[in-house]
This record gives C-alpha cells, sequence and structure tokens, in this order.
C-alpha cells in the first residue's frame, strides 16, 4: 500500500536523523 511505503521512507528518514 502507498502509505506503507511513505512509513517506511519516513521511518528510514527518522532513523538517519537519528544516527
Amino acid at each position: 500500500s502507498w502509505n506503507e511505503e511513505l512509513l517506511q521512507s519516513v521511518c528510514a528518514g527518522l532513523a538517519e536523523e537519528l544516527h
């Protein structure tokens, strides 16, 4: 689903920011 892909993208961005 599109929101699942969006969520994955957001989570990836957050992970990079937090790292």
